[in-house]
């Protein structure tokens, strides 16, 4: 696809230059028209207890507003001011009405994960970013601020790209060497809200964004953004193969680990006589068990690709989009339906010297060598629509992996533009 900041620079150079190197602002990069969203649509995400949704207000003197907490017969505890707190963090659900009743008021701001299962211009925006790998895709979460809204001074642990699209809000940034360099230690950050701000912040870049701008951080950058004015923004977040997205693999590696009775049977004098020490032996026998797993690439590459396409969150697609079975489906493919990839950072395929593993949700699934141009298909940039599928469906494993995609909310059928 298109690189759509090629106005400013070539993907070359962005991914040479910048990627997760240093900041790029790229002023009217993006027509805002072509992604319309209003406020009233985060309010009703917000509002539903399938997204995950967060307010961060900062304390004001002047008035302290309560929370507008949704009732759907969960009990929330009260989120008092902490004498020796300047924000509050709230976990939504909240109520839809008492967001638009709070409109009043400022310095709040709330924000929504995942709206592009939900919102199609927000789908739509995604595509945009599409020109880095499925594996890297993570989600885009739209914030909702009142003027001085904020989340205060902090850092994120991802790439992102900041797209402003209704409003103007002011970025101070603190990018020099000498910050690029340092480690942020727990003196460094205010964790007691789990909200990782800075105590100290020193920014040498400041940029102020209108709708089309967009702002590419990466990751470990201190930013703080300010709304001047009530506004919408855009966040397209990337994945980093880390401990945390590679959690659901570390039980599948555990699995691996071979207990040999014949390798460690036997017991040593030094065993019976202290029995409560813990000698070489079990250690050496899970060093050569690492070693094995560590020589292992097909495995290896099993876990990675499993761990990377697994969801961040636990918010399941399938519980929001409930639809037909894959034989309706099909028919409405035939009268022009395309199927739309959901979550296509979930969505990924790898080739090995005698088959092709399509990973989803972190679930594997083998196929024929001959099916590649499928899986790409699939995992692609390219329209799916009935004319693009029929040369595979004779395929039963192909009708299989389409019927789980299409049953886990991964493929959603939905009309031609």
């Amino acid at each position: 696809m298109e690189f759509p900041f090629q106005e400013h620079l070539s993907l070359e150079a962005f991914a040479k230059e910048y990627w997760q190197e240093c900041p790029l602002f790229l002023p009217n990069s993006l027509e805002p028209s072509d992604f319309p969203i209003h406020r009233n649509e985060i309010f009703e995400l917000a509002s539903s207890p399938l997204f995950t949704s967060r307010i961060i207000r900062e304390r004001q003197q002047n008035h302290d507003w309560e929370i507008p907490r949704s009732t759907d017969g969960v009990h929330f505890p009260d989120d008092p001011w902490n004498e020796s707190q300047s924000w509050q963090l709230s976990t939504g659900p909240f109520e839809r009405k008492g967001l638009e009743n709070s409109l009043c008021y400022s310095h709040w701001m709330l924000l929504v994960q995942s709206t592009e299962w939900f919102i199609d211009s927000m789908h739509d925006l995604m595509e945009q970013f599409r020109f880095l790998p499925n594996w890297r895709l993570d989600d885009l979460q739209l914030s909702f601020s009142t003027p001085h809204g904020s989340a205060g001074p902090h850092v994120d642990r991802y790439d992102v790209f900041l797209v402003q699209l209704t409003g103007r809000k002011t970025w101070k940034i603190e990018s020099s060497p000498r910050v690029r360099e340092q480690k942020m230690d727990e003196e460094d950050v205010d964790v007691e809200m789990d909200l990782d701000l800075l105590e100290a912040f020193h920014p040498d870049k400041e940029f102020t964004a209108g709708p089309g701008d967009v702002l590419y951080l990466p990751a470990n950058i201190p930013h703080y953004g300010i709304a001047d004015q009530e506004c919408i923004t855009a966040s397209v977040g990337f994945k980093a193969p880390n401990h945390h997205t590679l959690e659901s693999s570390f039980f599948d590696l555990s699995e691996r680990l071979v207990w040999n009775p014949k390798k460690y049977g036997h017991l040593r004098v030094e065993d019976l006589e202290d029995p409560g020490r813990i000698g070489d032996d079990p250690v050496n026998w899970l060093q050569d068990e690492l070693r094995r797993i560590a020589d292992d690439r097909d495995l290896l590459a099993h876990v990675f690709c499993s761990g990377i396409t697994f969801p961040l969150r636990h918010d399941s697609s399938s519980a929001i989009f409930r639809q037909f079975n894959t034989d309706q489906i099909f028919d409405e493919l035939k009268k022009g339906c395309i199927l739309m990839r959901l979550t296509p950072g979930c969505m990924a395929y790898r080739e090995s010297e005698d088959a092709i593993y399509v990973y989803s949700h972190g679930i594997e699934t083998k196929l024929k060598k001959n099916l590649k141009p499928f899986a790409q298909l699939l995992t692609g940039r390219e329209t799916i629509s009935y004319a693009s599928l029929h040369p595979y469906l004779d395929d039963e494993d192909v009708i299989d992996l389409l019927d789980c995609l299409i049953e886990d909310g991964l493929l959603i059928a939905t009309e031609t533009d």
